[in-house]
């Protein structure tokens, strides 16, 4: 066998130590990739709920602000606001084209002489509305917005302030939880 004086090449000492630098930079690199990658999906959860909740509200809130609210006298002998929020254990039945629903927890509202109900599915975890024209027969349930984990309505006694929180989740890490709350006190038209 003949050896070549000046043989250049890589010993196995120098192959392995290239190899685990290569290993290294390799697994920084994946697991640079796997960060950014659940950044990237934690973002897009969090303003997932943001507009769930955002959407929600705004609906609400407009609907809220072209309600009218009624002096007694203008309503006769049955005085009845144009914007009720109900919360209580009993519960109310409505019966709409797809059935009857009970609900314990609402705000209603009468604008234009149709009144608008929303609610929370807290099984389908949903905000829906349903609306009337004679309160008797209401409307299939219209999906105003999905991944509500709370909606609240309450009503100060003393500024007659409506308050309404939402809460939006994605059901698994309270992290991605969104949080926005509203408050608005309705006009009152002079008779």
């Amino acid at each position: 066998m003949k050896y070549i004086a000046n043989q250049k090449g890589m010993t196995l000492i120098e192959l392995l130590a290239g190899m685990a630098i290569m290993l290294i930079i390799g697994t920084a690199l994946f697991n640079f990739f796997i960060a950014c990658t659940t950044s990237y999906t934690m973002e897009v959860i969090k303003l997932e709920n943001e507009h769930a909740a955002r959407t929600a509200m705004s609906q609400i809130v407009t609907d809220l602000r072209s309600a009218e609210q009624r002096s007694a006298s203008q309503l006769g002998s049955t005085p009845e606001k144009a914007i009720l929020v109900y919360d209580d254990t009993t519960g109310q039945n409505f019966t709409t084209t797809e059935g009857t629903i009970s609900l314990k927890a609402y705000l209603r509202l009468c604008k234009n002489n149709v009144y608008t109900v929303y609610y929370l599915d807290a099984t389908a975890h949903t905000i829906l509305r349903i609306t009337s024209s004679d309160y008797s027969a209401w409307s299939a349930p219209q999906i105003i917005s999905r991944n509500i984990k709370i909606l609240n309505m309450s009503v100060p006694v003393p500024d007659d302030m409506i308050k309404i929180y939402i809460k939006s989740s994605d059901w698994q890490n309270s992290d991605y939880d969104f949080h926005i709350e509203n408050h608005y006190k309705p006009r009152i038209d002079n008779d």
